[in-house]
């Protein structure tokens, strides 16, 4: 199996679901808490897997709970609270990963609650909710999660539902911790190192005991400071997009509980191939079964990209496969429905997640974490708002552009078909020639930058045309880091007092009145 996930920590935490009400799911509900010493501002904040919800400017208080409804009436109605409520999607009954993120796209925490042991199954459609028994405790494990016993209110139907939803549960039972640890994600950031990620923190002598991982030569195994992460030295390379396989026994937590023998595949690729995401599909009307990802080889020669992931948007691991020069690939949310409807054949199914419709961060990287191709897309100007559920898709048409400025892409107008009775328009894996900004009069951005050294330490060289510019340069919270009038077509910008990530440049001809943009990389 390939084992790959990404996760964060913040003061904010989920810490009750109701996911299967009896009857319908009327009551479908989360809550949040801060449990930091500071007020939390949500604004922008966005649950990206589970249901669709963008929040609204809300301060959250230190210690204070916020809860998130599917329906806000009927909530208010049996709870007395009045909550927020979601925009569209529902709580799955069998279990589903809940992410939430930061306005820049970093996941703020992240639950995939289940409907089997260790999660308590008096939680599916038996009137309770999920409560996390201790705020400070890892959420991700479900042994710290019980069945709510709080009677929290009486549904319309007449039965009653245990919750206490914007409020601790009065009695919580914690499961003791009999489960062993669990692998999050192994990897290879070189050709002879190998990382392996558990879910909590390990025995130190049995984590460093190299006979523990077999399959390949390793020559030491060492324990992070965080005691959740072994790293392994080989004495053997791998090769680049070769298919690996270790197998991990006998390594235990603290309190002992061993890890059960399993084999993990993974693929070591380095590689910075010049792809390009060229395609977005991420609101079709209705279901969202027609979402997809293209994206584009824009270097001379075809590349390897097996090993290549998805960190943020949606969860996926590309296989050993050659991408040939100027050519496309595309990853699709459901590849039987996809492939029929567009009629394709060489695509890929994401293994899970959604891509938001208010806007997300879709991010690719390579097995060192080194970003290949990062857009942060949102249905608001300057993107194209008839790619928000009316049947195009977002299309890149200039892969030399900057694809993380919304004014740089369109929307297609190819016809494919309806679907539930309305026209979709995309080219999935093929060329769209028609593709201009100008078609769809938006401004073109006809002013080209040179930007060197790309990726630096901070500072860079811009090579302009001539007249007055305004440069200023963008953090990826939109934030305005840098900014200044010049009128030399030689300019340094020196941002080595900013944090390493990606920054982006706008850039305004003031005497021919057009704009341009380019994607700097600050290692």
């Amino acid at each position: 199996m390939f084992a790959i996930n990404a996760f964060a920590q913040s003061d904010l935490v989920i810490t009750e679901i109701l996911y299967n009400q009896p009857g319908n799911d009327t009551l479908e509900f989360i809550e949040l808490y801060n449990k930091g010493s500071q007020p939390l501002n949500l604004a922008g904040y966005k649950v990206t897997s589970g249901f669709d919800y963008v929040f609204p400017a809300y301060v959250l208080q230190p210690g204070s709970y916020v809860v998130v409804a599917r329906y806000a009436d009927f909530f208010e109605q049996t709870f007395g609270l009045v909550p927020l409520q979601w925009d569209n999607g529902t709580l799955s009954n069998s279990g589903e990963k809940i992410v939430i993120k930061t306005p820049s796209g970093a996941i703020a925490d992240s639950v995939e609650y289940d409907n089997k042991k260790p999660w308590d199954n008096k939680a599916d459609g038996e009137g309770s909710s999920l409560v996390l028994c201790d705020v400070n405790s890892d959420n991700a494990f479900g042994y710290n999660w019980d069945a709510s016993n709080d009677i929290g209110g009486i549904f319309e139907d007449g039965s009653i539902i245990y919750a206490s939803p914007g409020e601790g549960n009065s009695v919580c039972n914690v499961s003791p911790d009999t489960y062993p640890p669990l692998i999050k994600r192994v990897y290879a950031p070189q050709n002879n190192i190998v990382k392996v990620i558990f879910n909590e923190s390990l025995d130190i002598s049995s984590a460093q005991t190299v006979s523990n991982y077999s399959g390949l030569n390793v020559t030491s195994a060492t324990l992070s400071a965080s005691k959740d992460t072994v790293t392994l030295t080989l004495s053997v390379a791998l090769e680049i997009a070769s298919v690996n396989s270790i197998t991990i026994t006998d390594v235990a937590d603290v309190l002992g509980n061993k890890f059960i023998s399993q084999s993990f595949s993974f693929i070591f690729n380095n590689t910075k191939a010049p792809l390009v995401i060229t395609e977005i599909m991420y609101n079709n009307p209705g279901t969202d079964t027609l979402e997809f990802i293209e994206l584009y080889n824009n270097g001379p020669e075809a590349v390897n990209i097996g090993g290549y992931y998805f960190s943020d948007g949606i969860d996926f691991v590309f296989p050993s496969i050659v991408v040939g020069s100027k050519q496309y690939i595309v990853v699709c949310a459901n590849q039987t429905y996809f492939n029929s409807f567009f009629d394709l054949t060489n695509t890929y199914q994401w293994t899970s997640g959604s891509l938001n419709n208010s806007g997300e961060s879709i991010t690719l990287r390579n097995t060192a974490d080194v970003v290949i191709d990062h857009v942060l897309y949102s249905f608001n100007a300057p993107w194209p708002a008839e790619a928000d559920g009316n049947g195009p898709s977002l299309k890149f048409c200039d892969p030399e552009l900057d694809n993380n400025y919304g004014a740089n892409w369109s929307y297609s107008d190819v016809y494919v078909k309806d679907y539930l009775g309305l026209p979709i328009y995309a080219t999935p894996g093929t060329d769209d020639e028609a593709c201009v900004l100008s078609l769809f009069g938006q401004k073109t951005s006809i002013q080209k930058i040179k930007v060197y050294p790309n990726p630096s330490a901070g500072i860079f060289r811009l090579d302009l045309e001539s007249g007055r510019n305004s440069v200023e340069v963008l953090n990826s919270f939109g934030q305005v880091v840098y900014s200044k009038e010049t009128n030399s077509v030689n300019e340094e910008i020196n941002l080595s007092d900013q944090k390493k990530g990606i920054y982006f440049i706008r850039l305004i001809n003031l005497d021919m009145d057009v704009s341009s943009s380019a994607k700097i990389v600050i290692e």
